[in-house]
């Protein structure tokens, strides 16, 4: 396995998204990542990540 390049500060870019949940939604959303030991945060981001890299295999 290797490890991922580190990014500059100056590549990176922050773009705020709002998601609105219900109250149960988030309630689920949270266990989920308290099970999988990782923030909200990170867990969208990867969500994000993944949509991109299915995106850039069906164009190949």
């Amino acid at each position: 396995m290797v490890a991922a390049p580190k990014k500059k500060p100056e590549d990176l870019i922050t773009k705020q998204i709002i998601i609105r949940l219900t109250k149960s939604d988030h309630y689920e959303l949270k266990k989920l990542c308290v099970k999988k030991e990782i923030t909200i945060n990170n867990f969208v981001r990867d969500l994000i990540k993944n949509a991109i890299n299915r995106k850039s295999d069906y164009n190949e």
